[in-house]
C-alpha cells in the first residue's frame, strides 16, 4: 500500500514508520528553523 504522512516539527521520529514520502507541517507562526531542523533529523534517520 502506497500512502504518505505528515508530521509537526515536534513529532518523535521514533514513532514514525518507514515510509518513502514524509511531509513536516510548517503552521503559520510556526519558526522555520525547527521544520528544518526535523528535517535534517529525518534525513540523518532514513539513510
Amino acid at each position: 500500500m502506497n500512502f504518505s504522512l505528515e508530521i509537526g516539527p515536534n513529532t518523535d521520529l521514533e514513532t514514525v514508520p518507514a515510509v518513502s514520502d514524509v511531509y513536516i507541517t510548517m503552521l503559520p507562526g510556526g519558526d522555520y528553523k525547527e521544520t528544518a531542523q526535523k528535517a535534517i533529523e529525518l534525513v540523518k534517520k532514513r539513510v
